[in-house]
């Protein structure tokens, strides 16, 4: 059944892709018209028109025009021939450029599809499911290593991790991360072994490393102060202060209108 339906969705393609280069080539020879002949040559007897002959009379394929030119190109001349060939890869051009944009819809579109199975289909994932979700990425989050290589999720997803204590979550996901990600991080590390290890590392490559830990007991930590933001000049420091008291406290509940209202003071 699976092998049927295969070939079913085979020949589907071939046909779709037939008739989709026909259409591109039809719609070549109205174009290269047009731009040659103008809107009046598609003009006809709509009296008496002749069903028989009226689409290839007036809007004649592509490679009428092509075959004409390949027996005398000069009758054309460099104007005309630019036309024709733009009219010819125009269309399956941008074909080719929506194609390219739904390439991830069309890879899954199938017209024949197989059964779902009563216990469920689920397996591992193979190499070629891999590549179509982006987990061969050169950056991002590396989330493990197969016979093949990394397994990197370009972007920025959500990645859940879920082990007990003791099971290597740091060893095996955080720190490889911190070593592998480029760009900015914050990190809840309690006994500080993430930044003993990682920090040196973030530095070279061009990184600002801070440490807030107000719990240390000798008081050494970086610290941020929103207030230094605020300007001395008496007209500006309203401003900014009303700025900061909508970051911290939003627009929200009457307790927190009014709390802002107090710091604001």
């Amino acid at each position: 059944m699976h092998s049927s339906n295969h070939i079913r969705n085979i020949l589907v393609f071939f046909c779709g892709l037939f008739c989709l280069l026909e259409f591109c080539f039809y719609i070549s020879g109205v174009l290269f018209v047009l731009l040659v002949w103008g809107v009046d040559y598609l003009d006809f007897n709509a009296i008496n028109p002749s069903v028989s002959d009226f689409p290839m009379r007036l809007w004649p394929t592509i490679f009428q025009y092509i075959s004409k030119w390949w027996g005398d190109p000069k009758l054309f001349g460099i104007a005309n021939s630019l036309k024709l060939w733009g009219s010819f890869f125009a269309p399956i051009g941008l074909v080719c450029l929506v194609a390219w944009n739904l390439r991830h819809v069309l890879i899954d579109w199938r017209p024949f599809k197989k059964k779902e199975s009563l216990h469920g289909d689920s397996r591992w994932a193979s190499e070629r499911d891999i590549r179509k979700i982006g987990l061969r990425s050169r950056r991002g989050i590396l989330l493990g290593k197969d016979q093949r290589g990394y397994l990197v999720a370009d972007g920025y997803q959500h990645a859940l991790l879920f082990a007990p204590t003791g099971s290597g979550k740091g060893v095996g996901f955080v720190i490889p991360n911190l070593l592998f990600w480029e760009d900015s991080v914050i990190v809840h590390d309690v006994k500080l072994e993430n930044y003993d290890l990682t920090s040196g590392w973030r530095k070279k490559i061009g990184q600002e490393v801070y440490v807030w830990n107000p719990a240390q007991p000798d008081g050494i930590s970086h610290c941020y102060n929103p207030l230094d933001w605020i300007s001395k000049k008496p007209g500006q420091m309203v401003d900014d202060v009303q700025k900061i008291a909508n970051l911290i406290m939003p627009e929200q509940d009457f307790w927190y209108n009014e709390a802002r209202s107090l710091f604001v003071g």
